[in-house]
């Protein structure tokens, strides 16, 4: 970081690289806020290089303010929390001609002690105690076994190659995130807070409240579920972006026919990212179903909305997506249409005004913006939510 910074000082040619003008730009945004500035520090403490940043990364940014102009001063203003992540997946150890290739290699067998390690430290250490003024302990009763043979049978330890699921635990620490940014300061230096889930033998009932307490709760219920639904119908039901368009001119709403191609395919690859994509029939999962098979039992949304097979998917009712009535719709249909909640939507698109976008509440400036929102209103509206948000 301070290297960084004197590549930006001394401005030569061809020596400065695009992440060395945006790091300097990420500190002159938390210099010109001056005690309104909250930095948050992602760290993992089994390891090495988490650990051993926590302590560094405050005193680097005000250094490295420093090196650009001697007269910025971020120390004393800027307010820092972290999350401490504890070990949670382990790996096959490494044989010995990996160990002496590599030299320098993780041993999961060790990350239990280097997480109480670096706790002791952290309890002990100054900088770490006057920096910081929220740290977040995120910890996990298990251990995934993340073994990989993709290197021709070598252990996956670390870098660009290493490319675990995703897990629960990772969300509860971007739900730290959340509430520290969502917080004012603490009231008392030392103050212990903690938080945790219903747990049933090998796993965890996990609620809305478990990640963001109950003051947003609702929010969380609403933007994550509805983002499931709207992928649902997107990818599962009509097969991409640029055929649910297709579809809105059908039913008479022309408005987004116009779309950047090229937005139409990153909204495409998003969905792919976050829920997942397919192999034949298969489901191959992406960020939330590898965060539900983490928890090993029932998470946030109805079991069937997690099916492993394309088919069970494509039968979802999704408007039993939520567990609660309150947020359901399509229960009382009867004939051929019960069940059959793409209908609801369908109607709600072409004949309710109240859905379409609202430029006065909502970013709505270009095509692909409009869209999303029209389909953000349609879905709060069938599960019964507050349409404009």
């Amino acid at each position: 970081m301070l290297e960084a910074a004197r590549r930006v000082r001394d401005g030569e040619e061809g020596n400065v690289r695009a992440e060395d003008r945006e790091l300097m730009a990420f500190i002159n945004e938390i210099y010109d806020a001056g005690d309104k500035a909250k930095i948050f520090v992602f760290g993992s403490i089994f390891g090495g290089t988490g650990a051993s940043a926590i302590p560094v990364i405050p005193r680097a940014i005000a250094d490295a303010a420093k090196v650009r102009d001697s007269s910025m001063r971020i120390e004393g203003a800027a307010v820092f929390g972290c999350s401490l992540l504890t070990d949670y997946f382990s790996f096959n150890v490494p044989d010995e001609s990996q160990r002496r290739a590599e030299r320098i290699i993780a041993d999961s067998n060790n990350f239990a002690r280097n997480s109480q390690a670096a706790l002791m430290f952290y309890e002990d250490d100054h900088t770490v105690q006057s920096m910081y003024e929220r740290m977040y302990h995120v910890g996990w009763p298990t251990r995934e076994d993340f073994s990989s043979d993709a290197e021709g049978g070598k252990t996956v330890t670390g870098g660009g190659f290493q490319k675990n699921p995703a897990h629960v635990v990772e969300l509860l620490c971007a739900a730290a995130a959340h509430h520290f940014f969502s917080t004012g300061s603490a009231r008392e230096r030392g103050e212990m807070v903690y938080r945790s889930a219903i747990r049933d033998g090998s796993s965890f009932s996990f609620e809305w409240q478990d990640f963001v307490g109950t003051e947003h709760a609702k929010e969380f219920q609403q933007r994550l579920g509805l983002f499931y639904a709207f992928c649902h119908i997107v990818k599962t039901v009509d097969g991409g972006t640029a055929n649910t368009v297709r579809h809105f001119a059908d039913y008479g709403t022309a408005d987004y026919v116009n779309m950047d191609i090229n937005d139409a395919k990153d909204i495409d690859k998003y969905i792919e990212d976050f829920l997942y994509n397919v192999d034949g029939d298969k489901v191959r999962p992406a960020w939330l179903f590898q965060i539900r098979e983490s928890v090993r039992a029932s998470f946030l949304l109805s079991p069937e909305a997690f099916a492993t097979n394309l088919r069970d998917l494509k039968d979802l009712n999704f408007g039993l997506l939520f567990k609660e009535e309150a947020h359901q719709f399509g229960r009382r249909r009867f004939g051929l249409l019960a069940g059959r909640p793409y209908e609801d939507w369908k109607q709600t698109l072409t004949n309710d005004p109240s859905v379409r976008p609202d430029p006065q509440v909502q970013k709505v400036n270009r095509t692909t913006e409009r869209f999303l929102a029209h389909c953000f209103n349609a879905l709060a509206k069938l599960y019964q939510f507050s349409v404009k948000g």
